[in-house]
């Protein structure tokens, strides 16, 4: 529709102006350090003081547990001086290694199903997804162990040694950087290179290995995932981590 007359706004009618603060939010962040208490046998966060004594520890309420892990992580608080302020907490530190030995131990346990038939799949990459999560996840527990603060520094120091001495940790590695990286340039290649579900509804699964000179190995997933298992119980027994 046209404007009538000269189209200028009528006198008296201008738009709203929007009024502005003569003091713009000033957001204020405030650091500090923060200590978490879970439970060192299912890794549940338990809302106890980190120096609270043994004796007056009650048990985990999901398992009964009376063992602890301690971690530390950097807490930002956010604040401003609106009139409408609102604070954020936001945990930025890496979270404790345990929950991610949780995190391998269900789905090793996925795994396992998926080979005995209790566990259906549907499709073939339910099958490679399964299999390719638990292997990352196995290889990736060395970088966690080894960068959370509240593992001892002597233990820290010696988990990637004592993985490139562990043959199943080694090949985990080699399965893990196959997944993650296109083309390897260095090491082994590891691949799944047979897999089926069969009549009975159980799932079958074999790695290849393929070394530098070209020569390839089979190893049954499981039974990889089951040595490599073994292997970190036995570092995280050793060093009184749980």
């Amino acid at each position: 529709m046209a404007l009538g007359g000269s189209g200028r706004r009528p006198a008296g009618r201008c738009a709203p102006r929007t009024q502005t603060s003569d003091l713009d939010p000033v957001i204020h962040y405030t650091e500090r350090m923060e200590h978490a208490t879970s439970c060192g046998e299912c890794g549940r966060r338990l809302p106890e003081s980190s120096d609270l004594p043994v004796e007056q520890r009650q048990p985990c309420p999901n398992c009964g547990s009376l063992t602890r892990h301690f971690s530390r992580y950097a807490s930002d608080t956010a604040t401003t001086n609106d009139s409408l302020s609102v604070a954020v907490a936001m945990a930025s530190g890496p979270r404790p290694w345990i929950e991610l030995w949780h995190q391998v131990k269900h789905e090793y346990d996925e795994l396992a199903a998926m080979y005995s038939g209790e566990r259906g799949v549907t499709n073939q990459q339910e099958i490679l997804s399964t299999i390719n999560n638990f292997f990352v996840g196995c290889y990736s527990l060395k970088d966690h162990i080894r960068q959370d603060q509240g593992v001892p520094a002597a233990v820290r120091g010696q988990v990637e040694t004592y993985l490139q001495g562990d043959a199943a940790l080694t090949l985990c590695g080699d399965v893990a950087n196959t997944v993650k990286h296109h083309t390897r340039q260095h090491g082994r290649t590891a691949r799944l290179s047979d897999w089926a579900t069969l009549p009975d509804g159980t799932v079958t699964a074999m790695f290849g290995v393929t070394d530098l000179s070209g020569s390839t190995t089979k190893y049954d997933a499981l039974n990889l995932a089951r040595d490599a298992m073994a292997a970190w119980q036995q570092f995280i027994n050793d060093n009184g981590l749980i």
